[in-house]
């Protein structure tokens, strides 16, 4: 790190916090102690403390959370930084073997345009339906009360997304043996050619090319819900 308004040292109090908080803007900022980072302390737990003392000389100790999420240096991979960071978690520190803060990582430091290839997977489990079927359907149910009762199995459609750098779009069913390839997401025409995977993607609108492959482990039109977990998977 350049300049470091990620940690503050344990003796300093709350206002100094403050100030680090306002020059990192990650609403949060990291307590060292003897170069180790020992806790964390968010503007929250700031307002939080204020309200009870009224007092910017409140110290750090009091404050800090001792328990937070963190990155060895070596782990801080882009899949790893995404599995962590949600709603809850702004910024993970990446520590090394002692302790010490080499880096701070947020959804801000992350390349979302990276050259390297990115390959996306997902799998939706069909489903065997036992009763109800057909009382789920808008016509029936706004006349009728509609009850489904059905399961999952552990056979699936799956869905894996390969980003490319320019903005073509080819698309593989496997199961259909059929292939769509334009230049660009405006090329994608409803014509009867694989047009439930089409209209995903234009309603989804990606901004990047790509290459898509589904595949199922059951055949086409066995009636277990293929094409519903088709779409789920993309």
């Amino acid at each position: 790190m350049k300049e470091n308004n990620f940690s503050v040292k344990k003796e300093k109090n709350i206002g100094d916090a403050l100030k680090k908080i306002e020059l990192n803007g990650l609403g949060l900022v990291f307590i060292e102690d003897r170069k180790k980072i020992v806790g964390v302390i968010t503007d929250g737990d700031i307002r939080r403390a204020l309200i009870k003392k009224k007092n910017l000389n409140i110290s750090l100790i009091s404050a800090m959370n001792k328990k937070f999420t963190f990155l060895r240096k070596g782990d801080d991979t882009r899949e790893n930084i995404l599995k962590l960071l949600d709603s809850r978690i702004k910024a993970i520190p990446v520590l090394d073997i002692n302790d010490k803060l080499v880096d701070v990582v947020s959804s801000k430091s992350i390349n979302w345009n990276e050259s390297a290839g990115i390959i996306s997977k997902a799998k939706s489990p069909v489903r065997i339906t036992f009763a109800g079927g057909g009382t789920d359907l808008t016509a029936y149910f706004y006349e009728s009360s509609g009850i489904v009762f059905n399961a999952t199995i552990n056979k699936f459609t799956h869905a894996i997304l390969e980003k490319r750098e320019d903005s073509k779009i080819n698309i593989t069913s496997h199961d259909l043996d059929k292939i769509v390839q334009v230049e660009n997401i405006s090329e994608l025409k409803l014509d009867g050619n694989l047009d439930l995977i089409k209209s995903i993607i234009i309603n989804l609108a990606p901004n990047f090319g790509f290459n898509l492959y589904t595949y199922s482990d059951v055949p086409p039109g066995s009636g277990l819900g293929g094409s519903a977990v088709l779409a789920s998977a993309i």
